[in-house]
């Protein structure tokens, strides 16, 4: 068989043949070669892309991370300070009121205290009977107490509120940059 192919291989048609065959086997080697290169690159490419992408990751959680550590001890310091306020005025109640009016709180005003601390869904409903003066057992300086704990109460909520839009404006911006 190899004789064969050698007295072909020794004829005009079998030596173009077999050039022709050669040239096939160099294209093909060198697309080979192309193709591996090219990809080689590709994975070179990819690999750098990665590794910015986990980078630019990386920078985006830190920066997150600081935002929300900042807006935490914002918050921690205003109702430290709310709180001082708080302690610092529920001090002064004894001697905000006159000598003698720390009395009782009539029962219709404390109704209406506790109409009011009951929310808007609660409604209002009418004194049965007329007006109720008896005294409650709840002093003046009590429901003043109660009061400025209640602003205590609203202003931490507000603080925590204007953190949280804060916090959102920050984190949507730091990471919406390009």
């Amino acid at each position: 068989m190899l004789a064969g192919i050698v007295a072909f291989a020794r004829t005009p048609l079998g030596r173009n043949v077999l050039a022709g065959m050669a040239v096939i086997l160099l294209l093909l080697s060198i697309y080979g070669a192309g193709q591996h290169k090219g990809a080689e690159h590709v994975r070179k490419a990819d690999a750098k892309a990665l590794v910015k992408a986990k980078a630019d990751v990386s920078a985006h959680e830190a920066t997150a991370a600081g935002i929300s550590s900042r807006a935490s001890q914002n918050l921690a310091t205003t109702r430290q300070a709310n709180r001082v306020r708080t302690v610092t005025l529920i001090k002064r109640i004894p001697y905000a009121l006159p000598v003698g009016s720390d009395c009782p709180l009539p029962r219709d005003a404390v109704s209406v205290w506790n109409a009011a601390a009951a929310g808007p869904d609660a409604g209002v409903s009418a004194a049965p009977g007329g007006p109720d003066k008896t005294a409650s057992g709840i002093r003046l300086s009590d429901a003043l107490n109660n009061a400025v704990e209640n602003f205590e109460i609203a202003y931490d909520w507000r603080a925590e509120a204007l953190t949280w839009r804060q916090w959102y404006a920050d984190q949507s911006s730091a990471w919406t940059k390009k």
